[in-house]
């Protein structure tokens, strides 16, 4: 039972200690051993990704009944002003954890395969203009010559910056 301004107040407590202050400037020793808190690292401003002709990049897109992850990948053809020119890469399934190989157009039906390699030397790749596709550096999530491991299928790194640029829409 304490005695607070006139007035007994009573409190269950199963140990009490006095509580003697160092000094004015610390009251107990709580604090002493406590790490500071680090102070938190500014977000980074995003700046232009530039592609060089040859590499992988991966960019956004609206999903759509055929990519409904919202990414489109592609090999980097030509960059005019910001404009990414680019070799689509395909998958049978087109999910994020499926195996991709370079889209090409068969030259004499028109149709689009998909293959790591061209299978008629007539065949031209399958172009993100014949899509009407347009892609400029800002849509790029990630590039680089080793976005595809020996398997055909995107690395850790873009898997997770393709899962980071999902979650901020």
């Amino acid at each position: 039972m304490l005695d607070e301004d006139g007035k007994e107040t009573i409190y269950n407590v199963n140990r009490l200690s006095k509580q003697i202050p160092w000094d004015d400037e610390h009251l107990d020793t709580s604090d002493l051993f406590r790490e500071p808190e680090p102070e938190p690292e500014p977000e980074p401003e995003e700046e232009d990704i530039i592609p060089e002709i040859g590499e992988t990049i991966v960019f956004r897109m609206e999903p759509t009944e055929v990519h409904q992850d919202g990414f489109g990948i592609g090999k980097v053809l030509a960059i005019n002003d910001s404009n990414v020119h680019f070799q689509w890469y395909a998958s049978k399934f087109y999910l994020i954890t499926s195996p991709f190989a370079l889209a090409w157009t068969d030259a004499k039906s028109n149709f689009q395969y998909y293959s790591p390699r061209k299978i008629h030397k007539e065949d031209v790749p399958h172009l993100g203009t014949a899509t009407s596709t347009t892609v400029t550096v800002k849509d790029l999530i990630v590039k680089g010559y080793d976005l595809l491991d020996d398997n055909r299928r995107l690395i850790r790194r873009a898997r997770a910056a393709i899962r980071a640029q999902q979650k901020k829409k």
